[in-house]
C-alpha cells in the first residue's frame, strides 16, 4: 500500500489481505451519532429477483426524504435539491453489480470518494465518457458511495457540484481499478494543486476489541504529528508529516476512550469519543481543519465509515471542549475543585486556572474546602453542556450555606467572543453576594446598556469597551456609579467578574466588592480595588432573601 500523498496524478496503491464480500451484522455508530442496523443479504434468482427490484422501486418513490432512515450517510455532502446524497452516488443507473461478473460485462471494482479540503467545494466526479456522474455533491468532511469502473487504468474528471457534465473540469484524478478492487479515493489541497489518498478497501484483522484505520494528515497549521488513539498513553504514530498518512492503526471500537494528537510547535488536542466503531471494520480517520479554527475550519478527526445502506457515512469529532477556572468567592478558603472527572487543583480566593480540557457533555463542578469560620464547606453547581470545541470561562462565587442572601454560584460563560479590534470585547460575570439586582455598568461614569443579574453574565457575543485606563463603574441603573474601579482596559478580550460584599461598610474590608479583570488572550489576572469613598448609596437595598434558596450546596 502506498504511504504516500499523490498530488496531481495519482497511483495505484495495492495491498495483499483478503477482503470480506458482505456483512452479516453492521454497526456504523461513531461517537455521539449512533445507527446499527443487522442485515442478512442473499442474492434472488430468477423472478423472484424482478419483484424484489420492483417492490425496491416502489419504497423508494412512495416516501419522500424525509421519510427516508437517517443514517451516517447523511454527512456525504450537501446536494443543491436537498436530497439524500447516497441516490447520486454513482446509483444513477440503477442498482449495480458488484464487479460486472453477475451482468456479465467487463470485470469492474468499485470506487468512492471523500473530501478533506475546505478549499475545494463541492464537487462531481465523472468518467470521461459517461454524463452520468460517478459521485455528485463530495463536499467537505462528506464522501460518497461506491460506484462501478470497468478494471484498468482511468482518468476522471471533477467538476464543481452544479455544472453541466460537458462543462470544464477543474482537475483530474489518474486511478487503476483491479478486478473486485474496493477503493476510496480522498481528495486534498485546491484544484490548482490538488492532493489524493487512495486507501484500498480491504478487510483485515484488528486486535479484539478494535477496527484497523488509515490515518490521513490533512490538518492546517499542526506541523509533524503524532497520536495516542486508545489512550494507551504510548504513541499509534509519530513523525506523520502534513499531507502523510499512517496505515493499520488500531483505534477502540468498544468502551469510550480519549484520543490525543501533538504538533511540532507544541500544540496538543484532545478528543473523546465513545463506543460505536465496529469491531473488526476498516476506517479511515482523518486529521482535517485549521489549528486555531472556528466554525467549518474548525480542527478535528473525520472518520469516513465503512458502506452502509447503498452509501458510506462519515463522522466528525470535534475538539475537547476547555474549560478555565475562577476561584471568585471569599467564602471559600482552599477550595479543591473537580470539573467533570478533572481535578483543577485547591484554588484560594483570587486563583485562576488556564483553560484544561475536559469530556464534552454536562460538566458538575464540586468544590470540598473551608468557610471562614473553618468549617467544612461543599458546593458546587453544574456547569452545563460543554460543547466540543468550544472554550469556557467557569466562575465560582457568592455565599455557601443558607446564611446569606444568595447561594453558592457556578457561572460557565461560553467565549464565543469576536476578535477584539479598536476596541476591547468584554464580558461582566455577577457573582457579588448582595449586590442589588440587576446590576448596571459605568464606563467612565457613563451608564451601558448593561444590566446583569446575580449569577449572570452580558451576552455570549460580549460589549464593546473603549481601551486604556478607564473608570469602571457599577451601581443601580439610571442613577451614578456606587462602586468605581480604576482599571486598565487591555486591547484584548476581557472578563470582568464583580464579586464580594456590595454592603460593605468599608472598601478596604476584606470581602468588600471586588473586580477581577481576566484578558482572555494572556490568561493573566488583575485585582482592582475600590476607590475611596465608594460604596452603597441612600436608597439602595440589598435584595430580600428568597423564600427557597435551593439546591447546589451542602455544609
Amino acid at each position: 500500500m502506498s504511504t504516500e500523498p499523490q498530488r496531481g496524478l495519482s497511483r495505484r496503491a495495492s495491498a495483499s489481505v483478503t477482503k470480506c464480500a458482505e456483512r452479516a451484522s453492521l454497526q456504523t455508530d461513531f461517537c455521539s451519532t449512533s445507527w446499527v442496523e443487522d442485515r442478512h443479504f442473499s442474492r434472488p434468482i430468477g423472478l423472484m429477483k424482478h419483484v424484489s427490484l420492483f417492490a425496491l422501486a416502489l419504497t423508494l418513490v412512495a416516501c419522500g426524504d424525509d421519510d427516508r432512515p437517517i443514517g451516517p450517510w447523511i454527512d456525504a455532502g450537501p446536494r443543491a435539491d436537498g436530497g439524500f446524497p447516497f441516490r447520486d452516488s454513482g446509483l444513477d443507473g440503477g442498482e449495480l453489480p458488484d464487479s460486472g461478473t453477475d451482468a456479465g460485462g467487463p470485470p469492474r471494482g468499485r470506487v468512492r470518494f471523500a473530501s478533506l479540503s475546505r478549499a475545494l467545494g463541492p464537487v462531481d466526479v465523472y468518467s470521461p465518457d459517461s454524463p452520468i456522474a460517478l459521485a455528485r455533491g463530495v463536499a467537505y468532511r462528506g464522501a460518497s458511495g461506491y460506484a462501478p469502473l470497468e478494471a484498468g487504468e482511468h482518468e476522471l474528471l471533477l467538476r464543481t457540484t452544479g455544472d453541466a457534465p460537458t462543462a470544464e473540469p477543474i482537475a483530474t484524478i489518474t486511478l487503476t481499478i483491479e478486478e473486485g478492487s474496493e477503493q476510496l479515493v480522498a481528495l486534498g489541497g485546491t484544484a490548482d494543486e490538488l492532493v489524493t489518498w487512495i486507501v484500498d478497501d480491504v478487510e483485515v484483522e484488528p486486535p479484539l476489541g478494535f477496527a484497523s484505520a488509515t490515518v490521513i494528515h490533512a490538518m492546517d497549521g499542526l506541523g509533524v504529528a503524532a497520536a495516542d488513539l486508545d489512550a494507551d498513553r504510548a504513541f499509534d504514530f509519530e513523525d506523520l508529516a502534513p499531507a502523510g498518512r499512517a496505515d493499520g492503526i488500531s483505534v477502540p471500537a468498544t468502551g469510550s476512550g480519549a484520543a490525543v494528537v501533538a504538533g511540532d510547535a507544541r500544540t496538543e488536542l484532545s478528543f473523546t469519543w465513545s463506543s460505536g466503531i465496529e469491531e473488526g471494520s476498516t476506517i479511515v480517520l482523518a486529521l482535517v481543519g485549521q489549528i486555531g479554527g472556528t466554525g467549518v475550519d474548525a480542527p478535528g478527526l473525520l472518520a469516513i465509515l465503512p458502506e452502509a445502506a447503498g452509501s458510506t457515512g462519515t463522522s466528525f469529532l470535534g475538539v475537547d471542549p476547555e474549560v478555565a477556572l475562577l476561584q471568585a468567592s471569599p467564602n471559600v478558603l482552599d477550595a479543591e475543585v473537580q470539573v467533570g472527572e478533572i481535578p483543577f487543583g485547591t484554588l484560594a480566593y483570587g486563583d485562576l486556572i488556564t483553560p484544561r480540557r475536559v469530556a464534552p457533555g454536562n460538566a458538575y463542578v464540586n468544590v470540598v474546602g473551608r468557610d471562614a469560620e473553618g468549617e467544612l464547606v461543599f458546593a458546587g453547581n453544574t456547569a452545563g453542556d460543554l460543547v466540543r470545541g468550544e472554550r469556557y470561562l467557569v466562575v465560582l462565587g457568592g455565599p455557601v450555606g443558607f446564611r446569606g442572601v444568595r447561594r453558592f454560584q457556578v457561572v460557565a460563560t461560553r467565549l464565543a467572543l469576536e476578535p477584539a479590534g479598536a476596541d476591547a470585547r468584554a464580558h461582566v460575570v455577577h457573582v457579588s453576594e448582595d449586590a442589588p439586582e440587576p446590576l448596571a455598568l459605568f464606563v467612565d461614569d457613563t451608564e451601558r446598556d448593561v444590566a446583569v443579574r446575580y449569577g449572570s453574565r452580558t451576552p455570549i457575543a460580549g460589549i464593546t469597551m473603549p481601551t486604556g485606563e478607564r473608570t469602571l463603574g457599577f451601581g443601580t441603573p439610571e442613577t451614578v456609579p456606587s462602586w468605581r474601579f480604576f482599571a486598565d482596559v487591555p486591547s484584548a478580550r476581557v472578563a470582568w467578574v464583580v464579586t464580594g460584599r456590595y454592603f460593605a461598610g468599608d472598601p478596604a474590608e476584606p470581602g468588600a466588592l471586588s473586580l477581577f479583570g481576566i484578558d482572555l488572550d494572556a490568561w493573566t489576572l488583575t485585582r482592582a480595588d475600590a476607590e475611596p469613598g465608594s460604596g452603597p448609596r441612600d436608597g439602595e437595598e440589598p435584595p430580600s432573601p428568597p423564600d427557597d434558596p435551593g439546591g447546589g450546596i451542602g455544609i
